[in-house]
This record gives structure tokens, C-alpha cells and sequence, in this order.
């Protein structure tokens, strides 16, 4: 979608479509080594909390795109959460505040490549991750284009 509309954006835009996620996040440490970002932003599921007899993860459906915070290999920079919030605030794009206890997004591959990558996340609350039903929530899935396509218009 974001690509399609080709929004005008002052920076260079590199967008990396990286797989072997499972197998040791080898598609985002290769490219992001090639291209050598000024900074990184990861896109990708986070779990939900919100489902039965789950553990208690405070990311919920329906409250908004998550920014993450950390996840098990990477905390995000402070520079970089500190905008995507200020961005969705900015904007009026509903978030929540994501932290992974295990497993990790694409970014923590970018963020120690070379001499190191800022890198944050923008997550999508997901119920049921690592599944074969895996279910989002269709505003969440908006409010992260938005803060996407703000992101690319206004940078960090």
C-alpha cells in the first residue's frame, strides 16, 4: 500500500521485504549490512494479550499500532520511540506502547550491523501469533500505515 502511493519524502527510502525471520533474522542483517540505513525502522506482528486463558502481555486488538519499546535482542532508541510517539500524537493515530518478553522483531539484526543502526519497531497487535489463524485488527493495521506514511513524510 505505502509503496503503491509513493508518497514524496525528502529522505532515500530503502523498503526490504526480508524472510528467515524464524531461522535467525538473516534477511534484515544482510540488507541492512548492504545499504548501511542512517536509521531502521522494523515492521511486524507483536503478541496480544487480549486472548483466553493467554499470558498477560499488555498489547491489546483495537488500542492502536504498537510502538515497541524492546523486545528480547533490541530496545528500541530512545530518539526514535520518542518520535513515533510524537508523531502519532501529532497526528491523532491511536497507539500503545509494545514490549516483547521473547522473541524479536527484523530490527535487532539492523540495529548491530557495521558500527550499529538506530532502530525502532512499529508493531501490529496480533492474537494467536506463530499460527495458522493468526488475527489483527483492521484499525490497528491503519494506524500503523499512518504513522508509516507520517514517518516517511517527516522522518525522525
Amino acid at each position: 500500500t505505502l509503496i503503491k502511493e509513493n508518497p514524496p519524502s525528502p529522505f532515500d527510502l530503502y523498503f526490504v521485504f526480508a524472510v528467515q525471520a524464524e531461522v535467525g533474522l538473516r534477511g534484515e542483517k544482510t540488507s541492512a549490512y548492504s545499504i548501511q540505513p542512517d536509521y531502521a525502522i522494523s515492521i511486524s506482528p507483536i503478541q496480544s494479550g487480549d486472548i483466553p486463558k493467554g499470558p498477560p502481555v499488555p498489547v491489546k486488538l483495537n488500542h492502536g499500532v504498537a510502538v515497541t519499546v524492546k523486545d528480547e535482542r533490541m530496545i528500541t532508541m530512545p530518539v526514535i520511540r520518542d518520535r513515533l510517539i510524537e508523531l502519532c500524537q501529532e497526528e491523532g493515530i491511536k497507539y500503545q506502547m509494545g514490549i516483547r518478553e521473547s522473541g524479536s522483531s527484523g530490527g535487532a539484526s539492523a540495529q548491530l550491523s557495521r558500527f550499529g543502526v538506530p532502530t525502532g519497531a512499529i508493531s501490529i497487535p496480533t492474537r494467536y501469533l506463530h499460527t495458522g489463524c493468526e488475527m489483527s485488527s483492521e484499525a490497528d493495521i491503519e494506524a500503523a500505515l499512518n504513522l508509516l506514511r507520517c514517518l516517511v513524510r517527516k522522518g525522525i
